[in-house]
């Protein structure tokens, strides 16, 4: 078995150069606790390039990666990624395994496709920091209630049919959430993004039930799939639902109601109201 050096024989020169040297100084001085909530590492996280490990085999096309895993207290399973190569050879070499960089948008991304991995450690066995898919979702925004620009279009639609079940499981999903009266959910296009709509109206702050939602439907998601949320109360959400009946709602006693319109799909070109 070679060296460390040895073993990442395969990382370019520009992978030596990621630094994050700011990130590096908040970890030094900043209980890891108390990271989750800091604007200013959210902020940082947000422009990051990371390293990370991974084994690379020929693949049809181009080459397969495959991410080494690291297992944390409490369950779980996480993507280890380094701030820069010096922490990367602190933390060892295996043979066969070589470094790539990552952005933080890439990872966000990546995590996006349905796995058992639970989120990113940043600098495992060195100043550790955890990072969840719900906080990566927070940070990236593709948790936060949408807005639009004036004259936006958006495409909108409602198949026969929606694939792997992922219609169902927003159902039974929202079913256990009290605080949602009403859901409407659907395909959407924004210039050439396609992805799910879920717009509720609920009580309460609906960060909660779109972290929820996104764990959900998770599973049902082709990979690169994305699902996007919108309150119903919201310019946008109001813009969404107008004219539309519920994909989901609570009746009196708790119980919900599935209401099968007329399928297709629309455009209407949304637009800011007084």
């Amino acid at each position: 078995m070679g060296s460390i050096m040895d073993d990442y024989a395969a990382v370019a020169d520009d992978v030596n150069s990621v630094k994050n040297d700011e990130l590096r100084a908040l970890f030094a001085s900043t209980e890891p606790a108390a990271l989750t909530g800091s604007p200013r590492f959210e902020y940082l996280l947000r422009r990051a390039v990371f390293v990370a490990p991974v084994y690379a085999r020929p693949a049809p096309g181009g080459t397969a990666f495959r991410f080494r895993l690291v297992r944390k207290l409490f369950g779980g399973q996480y993507i280890p990624v380094f701030t820069d190569m010096e922490r990367l050879n602190a933390w060892g070499g295996e043979p066969g395994r070589v470094a790539v960089k990552l952005s933080f948008d890439e990872i966000s991304r990546l995590l996006r496709i349905p796995s058992v991995v639970g989120g990113v450690c940043v600098n495992p066995g060195c100043e550790s920091a955890l990072i969840p898919l719900n906080m990566i979702a927070r940070v990236d925004g593709s948790l936060m209630p949408k807005s639009f620009r004036k004259d936006e279009t958006v495409m909108l639609g409602e198949p026969k049919e929606y694939p792997n079940g992922i219609d169902d499981a927003m159902r039974r999903y929202l079913a256990a959430r009290p605080e949602v009266s009403r859901a409407y959910f659907c395909l959407m296009i924004r210039g050439d993004f396609q992805s799910y709509l879920l717009v509720v109206d609920c009580d309460g702050d609906a960060l909660p039930v779109f972290e929820g939602a996104a764990d959900a439907a998770a599973e049902h998601l082709d990979p690169g799939g994305v699902i996007d949320f919108a309150v119903a109360s919201s310019e946008f959400g109001k813009a969404v639902t107008r004219g539309r009946r519920p994909f989901y709602r609570k009746d009196s006693v708790g119980r919900f109601e599935r209401f099968i319109g007329k399928r297709g799909s629309f455009t209407e070109k949304l637009r800011d109201e007084p």
